[in-house]
């Protein structure tokens, strides 16, 4: 019961990551790149 529990996590988990990766795929390059440099900002202040 633990391992089919622990297999249903890991694949919730995996499709959530696939779709951020195709969310932030689909953004126009100018978006993309503001999306980036915030991002980068708030990494470099912490």
């Amino acid at each position: 019961m633990e391992r089919r529990k622990y297999i249903l996590i890991s694949l919730i988990f995996l499709i959530f990551w696939v779709g951020v990766i195709l969310f932030f795929g689909t953004r126009n390059p100018e978006e993309s790149s503001n999306q980036s440099y915030f991002v980068y900002n708030v990494i470099k202040s912490i």
